[in-house]
């Protein structure tokens, strides 16, 4: 359903501190920085629990819009059950092979799509944006993308431009 859902049903308590896998944009949160994994079937819970459990994970979501993975969120990281995971909706939203960093208020993120499935890494979170910026031209550097996206005052050449965050939490 591209929501956070808890792997056990006990109340969580909800800590102030947002953490690196929270993302904010004009006010609203979402859940940034999961571990992401393909998966054979739609609405496979067995094994998306099999697998939380071998992250260490406290919650999974799973994405069956355009593609079928699994997804895998941390306490640690600021991540809530029912924060909106905004890498599923990009990921649906930009089809095919792209890479982009987004500019958020509370920092830069980054997402990486292979053949419409969002790589196991290909979703980070920055707070630096030196931080951003390089990783960013190292996944560039590193593979052939057919589109990337990053912000206009990077001034990086061989981008397909700017997408801005709005454009994407609008279809969230």
């Amino acid at each position: 359903n591209g929501d956070i859902e808890a792997l056990a049903a006990p109340e969580v308590k909800i800590e102030k501190h947002l953490g690196t896998g929270v993302l904010v944009y004009d006010n609203k949160k979402f859940a940034v920085g999961l571990r992401w994994l393909v998966a054979e079937e739609e609405g496979d819970i067995e094994l998306a629990l099999k697998r939380a459990k071998g992250f260490h994970a406290d919650f999974y979501c799973m994405r069956q819009n355009v593609a079928i993975q699994h997804a895998f969120a941390f306490l640690s990281m600021g991540h809530r059950v029912g924060l909106p995971v905004l890498a599923s909706v990009a990921a649906d939203l930009l089809v095919g092979e792209w890479h982009g960093i987004f500019v958020a208020d509370n920092g830069w993120w980054y997402v990486a799509v292979h053949a419409d499935n969002i790589a196991p890494d290909g979703d980070r979170f920055f707070t630096s944006e030196e931080e951003a910026y390089n990783h960013f031209v190292t996944r560039m550097e590193g593979h052939r993308w057919p589109r990337s996206y990053a912000p206009e005052r990077w001034n990086i050449q061989e981008t397909s431009g700017e997408i801005p965050l709005s454009k994407i939490i609008g279809e969230a």
